[in-house]
């Protein structure tokens, strides 16, 4: 099977954030590097799970009389959500939380909480960008979401208190990416062409050729694309596999090559199809 690693996102890049904002606002013009409405609040932190784009769907059959086989399919039901869990105490998302308000008295802020709350509406912008291929950003635009259910706060010893907000989406929602496989149009995607080993530091020159017995050498790859862009200081990007031609002399995990006895072997590094030209490392015994 033809595989292509630049189809293969994998997102949690610290630059990833979510903007919530209050409902009516017109996100209509909202493009992938439209600036973000003034009204609208940087979450910040996030928990490991990220953010969420929940599905939930039912499907009913009809049967029909003879047999009693199924002739139909319909959706019975089908809903959007947004899921984050926030970790950071901001005055507005802890106020939405609560469905609270808030004054200042003297310098200090009190917090009014109601004791059942309501839905409240509000609307979304989530930016996340492919940890694997520098440059790829994707933003999700959801001009109308409710905040209805809310999980409990906890506050344990040693954790950090966080708001679980599960958002459902009301209306159509959008999104923007310039990944090249998802260009509309029928463009070609944009596949490796080719792939070098560098230094660490991306350079072609310098590279060791001997090292010795338990000694570590830390390699880079250099993946070219056809789209004539270049992914540089490479180690452990999805699809990038390293090979030694002979373990018992030397080996390698992730870039990292390791002297194991005396002799020479050669390391390459492949992806999609390409390979590198060779390596050639001696291996000498440790003075």
């Amino acid at each position: 099977m033809a595989v292509n690693s630049v189809n293969v996102h994998v997102f949690g890049s610290d630059d990833d954030v979510l903007y919530l904002g209050p409902s009516g606002l017109n996100l209509g013009n909202i493009s992938l590097e439209t600036a973000i409405p003034k009204e609208m609040i940087d979450t910040g932190w996030l928990t490991d799970d990220g953010v969420t784009l929940g599905m939930k769907d039912s499907v009913k059959a009809i049967q029909g009389h003879q047999g009693h086989a199924n002739v139909l399919q319909f959706m019975d039901s089908s809903d959007t959500t947004l899921e984050a869990t926030l970790m950071e105490s901001q005055l507005q998302t802890f106020l939405w939380n609560l469905d609270a308000d808030a004054e200042d008295i003297d310098g200090v802020t009190k917090i009014t909480a109601a004791s059942s709350r309501k839905v409240l509406n509000l609307c979304a912008i989530w930016d996340t960008f492919d940890t694997q291929h520098d440059g790829i950003h994707w933003r999700y635009v959801f001009p109308s979401l409710t905040l209805g259910e809310r999980d409990d706060i906890p506050f344990k010893v040693g954790e950090a208190s966080a708001y679980k907000y599960s958002l459902g989406v009301l209306e159509k929602f959008f999104v923007f990416t310039n990944a090249a496989a998802m260009k509309a149009g029928g463009a070609p995607a944009k596949t490796v062409t080719g792939v070098k080993i560098t230094t660490t530091d991306g350079a072609t020159v310098g590279l060791p050729s001997s090292l010795k017995v338990g000694e570590k050498v830390s390699l880079a790859a250099e993946i070219s694309y056809s789209d004539g862009s270049k992914a540089v200081k490479q180690t452990n990007a999805v699809g990038l596999t390293w090979t030694s031609s002979d373990k018992a002399k030397a080996t390698i995990d992730g870039g990292v090559v390791t002297g194991v006895s005396a002799g020479k072997a050669d390391i390459t590094a492949s992806i999609d199809g390409k390979t590198s030209e060779a390596l050639s490392l001696t291996i000498n015994t440790a003075a």
